[in-house]
């Protein structure tokens, strides 16, 4: 008996020997190295096509065969199921749906114009005591805030000493002063030469702006102080101008500051401005609330957010969309057993937490690719297809084209903002970024493409200072896909290269311009600064 365990672990080992080098030597026989048809490739960096088996000289990972797609259809390609279940390729049905999206709005709270009460001077004088003593300070309505020497409450003193219509008309005077019924009658009924008097506060709140100090002299019209009554306040939010037809009068605001975490508070809509701020493309809209407790102070940040009207929409997960600038790609699975997907082109609508509205390009129970879009884009562009950076047939009519001289004048404060973004500097980032804005404001309007190239860049470069870099770096690849495609290839004297990786942003992939080919990736420098590949010139 013992002997037959011997006997028995080798026939094991015979016959998972021929399981593994036999299915070895097959998938070598299928694959052999030394075809002179067969092209090799690299998973992640498709462009990268050699004759011969080796390591990907960008990432230095193990090169591939290319597969190849019997589809004539280039925009069409099958895979085995065995090919989508390793790479575990998901997908979903395009639902017809309520869309219940929330608008996010940051602010600020601001002092409301109707509770401002500003005191000015009326009577000629000097400030010969002053009760405020500092700007914060609450005051009531009739405390005294400053008590003024003049020589005209003097003279006001001497005509009261008489009697009849004259003394009447002299209280009329000392009223417009805003001199109180009771300080008349002390005048009035004075023995001595009354040259004080006392200027009494007109409202109850905060003194939020103080201008005289003791022993300075005064004229009619100086303004003295400001009082807010921060009982009701204005919170101001910045919404921006997409996000606009999702916003009405009398709406319901939620929001929060982090000056008071854990603490919601509620406002209503009661203004939105009818101009668009031309430099951040965004517009002002005012929500009232109570502030009894005094806890919402003037200037303190807030974040709102908004309940938009329900629409009823196509929706896929926001996974399945692959962004290339101006276009938006997804796949669709293709009726039939056989897995077959068909790049399509999609227009996009309103985004709804972690689902995004089509607006043309599928219709309601097609599939489209949630997990493993890029996959099926790399095996695309394995197969000689078109990938998503590949622009073909009509597409290349969502190209706007301007001069590319006006272009050139920016790639400076451009190349600017990627260094700091590589380097993960933010201060850096808005600092160039504001650079940038300055050289886009300071160039004149020219032809039509240019001018909403302008414009739309100064909505993407301003206001870098009040965002974290991740922020910074989604509005830099807008800025990108805008300077990318709006500049002819071959038209930059000096050498522009156009990089891509394809891991930033979860996968969906980004575009940067470099003036070296060097890869320093701006989107992922602290994990991944070399991921990317030079795609173009320009």
């Amino acid at each position: 008996m013992k002997r037959l365990y011997p006997l028995g672990t080798l026939l094991i080992g015979l016959i998972i020997g021929f399981l593994v080098f036999g299915r070895t030597a097959e998938s070598a026989h299928d694959h052999d190295p030394s075809d002179p048809e067969l092209v090799w490739t690299c998973s992640m960096h498709p462009s990268i096509r050699q004759n011969e088996p080796g390591s990907c000289p960008l990432c230095g990972m193990d090169l591939v065969p290319a597969s190849a797609s019997s589809d004539s259809d280039p925009s069409v390609l099958t895979m085995t199921d065995a090919a989508v279940r390793l790479a575990d390729i998901r997908t979903v049905p395009a639902e017809r749906s309520a869309v219940e999206r929330m608008i996010p709005l940051p602010g600020r709270i601001a002092i409301p114009e109707s509770g401002l009460t500003r005191v000015v001077a009326l009577v000629s004088g000097r400030v010969d005591a002053e009760n405020v003593g500092y700007e914060g300070r609450t005051v009531n309505a009739g405390e005294v805030l400053v008590r003024i020497w003049s020589p005209e409450i003097l003279t006001a003193w001497q005509e009261l000493r008489t009697d009849g219509l004259h003394a009447d008309a002299v209280a009329e005077r000392l009223r417009y002063w805003g001199v109180d019924e009771a300080q008349i009658r002390r005048i009035r009924e004075s023995g001595e030469p009354v040259r004080l008097v006392d200027l009494p506060s007109p409202a109850t709140g905060v003194v939020v702006r103080r201008e005289v100090r003791p022993g300075d002299l005064i004229e009619p019209g100086m303004a003295l102080y400001e009082i807010a009554d921060l009982s009701r306040v204005w919170v101001e939010f910045d919404a921006i101008e997409q996000d606009l037809r999702g916003i009405r009068t009398g709406a319901a605001v939620r929001f929060s500051t982090p000056t008071l975490p854990g603490r919601a508070f509620r406002a209503q809509v009661v203004f939105i401005d009818p101009i668009v701020d031309a430099a951040s493309r965004t517009v002002r809209v005012r929500a009232e609330t109570a502030n009894p407790d005094g806890l919402l102070k003037p200037d303190m940040r807030v974040s709102g957010e908004i309940s938009a009207p329900r629409t009823t929409a196509t929706l896929i997960p926001t996974s399945a969309v692959l962004w290339t600038g101006p276009r938006s790609l997804v796949y669709v699975r293709l009726p039939g057993e056989e897995p077959r997907f068909e790049r399509r082109e999609v227009t996009l609508g309103d985004r709804a937490g972690d689902r995004i509205s089509v607006l043309n390009g599928l219709v309601p129970g097609e599939r489209v690719v949630a997990n493993g879009a890029f996959t099926v884009d790399a095996e695309f562009q394995l197969s000689g297809k078109p990938g998503m950076l590949d622009q073909v047939g009509p597409l290349h009519s969502h190209r706007e084209v301007t001069d590319a001289s006006h272009v050139t004048l920016l790639i400076p404060g451009y190349l600017s903002v990627k260094e700091a973004l590589v380097r993960s500097d933010a201060v850096a980032a808005a600092s160039a970024a504001d650079g940038l804005l300055a050289r886009l404001r300071s160039e004149p309007l020219r032809d039509a493409a240019w001018n909403r190239l302008r414009e739309a860049l100064m909505g993407h470069v301003a206001g870098w200072n009040r965002v974290d870099i991740e922020v910074q770096r989604t509005r830099f690849k807008l800025v990108t896909d805008l300077m990318a495609d709006a500049i002819p290839q071959g038209s930059i004297r000096s050498e522009l290269y156009v990089q891509f990786c394809p891991m930033a942003f979860g996968n969906t992939g980004a575009r940067w311009l470099s003036d070296k080919p060097l890869i320093e990736n701006p989107y992922l420098p602290q994990t991944m600064l070399a991921c990317g590949e030079v795609v173009g010139k320009l």
